[in-house]
């Protein structure tokens, strides 16, 4: 006899999962190991996302059932069914990650899960760019291993893909210890970003600030490995890059050297994102007598009563402020005068002068 069985609280009833077969000895566990394993026996003459979805839906329902307080199957008996299955090397890396990927939102991995899902997300990044490499879980399973395999990986590495893989490895693994060394022979990100400098490919350089900015968050690099990144990228030219990396770090001290870069500069860039770095690190009365100060005003006034625009230091008043503060009267009131809100009650530039100071004090 043939139906189809789901976890529900504390009972099994009719669902839509899959088929099993009822016997004698049928059990809620003997029902999950058959449809588990109807499912990924043979992997290759099933659609995947098929059995994606299928599995899904038994994870659901045991978590579900766990969450009301059942006992009958747990996350472990799936797991269980599920690791030789995540194990098998004759099974391509993606549709093994899929499954670890899907299971990790429901269930708390074991340490054995975890490392299986590392080793997975390892493979899946280096076989697009090194396919002659061939990892095994001792490769990932520990720090040093990690470390090691960074290395390794970093001494073949010549172009942009090679370096955009090694700094995703370094995100999806656990943080390494050396990450968050002070030493700027040591810090991983500080080696990579320096070999990525010094192939004097301007994509790749720009790719030191793109990677920077999406770990900012979750890294701190010291002011010693930060003023080395920003002194190798200042050494080969790359001066808007260094700019960009120095005021991305939460560095003030090293804020007055990247001014004094821009400052040297007789051409100003079209950079969106060094305009709005410049404005949210407070610098435009710094960079008043810069390239860069007209820009930088045209992208702030630009970008006034845009819906998505909600930071402070975006808003008129808010640097119409910073200028008043540091002796620029004349620029503040310039600003106000070219804001649209303004401009129908200042008609004159002088008017501008004479109002800002009262329309600051608001």
């Amino acid at each position: 006899m043939d139906t189809t069985y789901s976890v529900k609280g504390s009972c099994w009833s009719h669902d839509t999962v899959t088929k099993v077969n009822i016997s004698s000895s049928w059990t809620p566990h003997t029902a999950l190991k058959e449809a588990v394993g109807h499912m990924i026996q043979d992997p290759d003459e099933l659609d995947k996302k098929q059995i994606l979805a299928r599995l899904e839906k038994v994870v659901l329902n045991v978590e579900e059932h766990q969450n009301q307080g059942g006992n009958l199957v747990s996350s472990e008996d799936v797991m269980v069914l599920l690791r030789p299955f995540c194990s098998d090397d004759r099974v391509a890396v993606q549709p093994r990650l899929d499954v670890l990927h899907m299971v990790e939102k429901s269930f708390q991995l074991s340490e054995e899960d975890l490392v299986l899902l590392t080793l997975y997300r390892t493979e899946a990044v280096v076989k697009t760019t090194w396919s002659d490499i061939q990892l095994k879980e001792s490769d990932i399973n520990t720090d040093k291993a990690r470390h090691q395999l960074f290395l390794q990986l970093l001494s073949q590495s010549t172009n942009y893909n090679h370096f955009n893989a090694i700094c995703d490895l370094l995100q999806l693994w656990p943080q390494l210890k050396a990450a968050s060394s002070s030493d700027q022979e040591q810090n991983v990100w500080v080696n990579i970003f320096c070999t990525m400098i010094n192939t004097s490919d301007s994509k790749t350089v720009s790719l030191v600030v793109t990677k920077y900015r999406s770990i900012c968050d979750t890294v701190s690099l010291g002011i010693k490995c930060v003023r080395h990144v920003y002194d190798k990228m200042i050494e080969k030219k790359y001066t808007i890059e260094g700019v960009k990396f120095v005021l991305l770090s939460t560095h003030k001290d090293m804020l007055s050297s990247a001014v004094t870069e821009l400052a040297a500069l007789d051409e100003a860039k079209d950079d969106e994102e060094l305009f709005d770095l410049l404005l949210k690190r407070s610098l435009l009365p710094q960079i008043v007598y810069t390239v860069y100060y007209k820009p930088v005003i045209c992208y702030l006034l630009a970008n006034q009563n845009v819906e998505e625009q909600s930071h402070d230091y975006m808003l008129l008043k808010t640097v119409a402020n910073q200028l008043n503060d540091n002796g620029f009267k004349a620029e503040a009131g310039s600003l106000m005068l070219q804001s649209r809100s303004a401009y129908s009650m200042l008609q004159t530039f002088s008017s501008a002068l004479g109002s800002v100071g009262k329309w600051l004090k608001h």
